[in-house]
């Protein structure tokens, strides 16, 4: 058996139903056994497309075959819950997400693993913290619980680094958004856009760029990052 760590969201429906569907649904597949779930949070939307606040979760899991026939297993019982893909970052009944399996590095056309995002969303670390928290990430060799507890620290030291050359930059009003976020802003050189959070500096870096939309795509990992998730719900 491998184990697997997955993140749940919605916000579209019953949501806590819809969780507990498909909690019953991932420990009624034959080669999928639940282990262990954490509590249900409110976040809050990532994007001005996004829609309502969400629910968010945490599910450990074992399963005995692939990673690409996990990923598709999970996406069947997002279909069957009502998930319509319309709109990237848009409204959704549930995302089923692969977060990490064990210390794997996967990167194929349509599975990362793990997650490229997961270690600056707090609506995934809070909840993963719970059932998981010394799960190492196997590209930063952080655990769940430092890479949540690195995001605690105020004001938070965020490392930019702009290129001249990269259009479509208003910068005026980059420096309005980062002055709503209780950050401690400093420069670098080493990237199109380079966003580091937390110190070390050199521990992970965000690629925001040739997005058209900078201070959109800043403002939606700012919000990952800052965000408190409120535990609501056991999933009993």
């Amino acid at each position: 058996m491998t184990t697997a760590l997955l993140a749940l969201g919605g916000n579209q429906g019953n949501v806590l139903h819809t969780f507990q569907s498909a909690l019953a649904k991932l420990d009624g597949c034959e080669a999928i056994s639940v282990v262990l779930v954490s509590q249900f949070y409110d976040t809050t939307p990532v994007g001005i497309a996004a829609g309502e606040r969400y629910l968010n979760a945490a599910v450990k899991i074992e399963f005995e075959f692939s990673a690409v026939e996990l990923l598709y297993e999970l996406q069947d019982i997002e279909i069957q819950l009502g998930r319509v893909r319309t709109l990237h970052w848009g409204p959704r009944t549930l995302d089923l997400d692969i977060i990490g399996i064990e210390h794997h590095i996967i990167e194929t056309q349509h599975l990362s693993v793990p997650h490229v995002a997961c270690w600056y969303r707090r609506f995934v670390l809070d909840p993963l913290v719970e059932i998981a928290p010394n799960w190492v990430h196997p590209v930063f060799g952080q655990s769940v619980r430092q890479l949540r507890d690195r995001l605690l620290e105020r004001p938070l030291p965020v490392h930019l680094g702009l290129n001249k050359t990269v259009k479509n930059i208003d910068l005026i009003q980059l420096q309005e958004q980062l002055a709503l976020y209780p950050i401690m802003l400093s420069s670098t050189e080493n990237g199109v856009i380079n966003f580091v959070l937390g110190t070390p500096q050199t521990l992970r870096s965000i690629q925001l760029f040739p997005e058209n939309e900078p201070v959109q795509t800043l403002q939606q990992v700012l919000t990952a990052v800052f965000d408190e998730p409120h535990a609501i719900s056991s999933p009993g």
